[in-house]
């Protein structure tokens, strides 16, 4: 589990809506990732280039991580109101 000091830069990188330079800064070079029925996406390179397709089809964005145990994650607009 990463430290705290860890996580508030994590968290901070996310909320400048660096998210492609967050995860090179953060993942490990064979970090994997599996989303909904996908097949997982393995290394740090992969994981940067999706963000950057991600990024690159949205005309916008709200990012607010929440601490939790399992550590930050997104909130979309829809979500924002429950």
């Amino acid at each position: 589990m990463p430290s705290a000091e860890t996580l508030e830069r994590f968290i901070a990188r996310v909320e400048q809506n660096a998210h492609a330079e967050a995860v090179e800064e953060f993942y490990t070079i064979d970090a994997s990732m599996q989303e909904n029925q996908l097949p997982p996406r393995v290394g740090r390179e992969a994981h940067v280039a999706n963000e950057r397709r991600v990024l690159a089809r949205a005309r916008s964005l709200m990012i607010r991580p929440s601490a939790s145990p399992r550590g930050p994650r997104r909130l979309d607009e829809r979500e924002r109101g429950r």
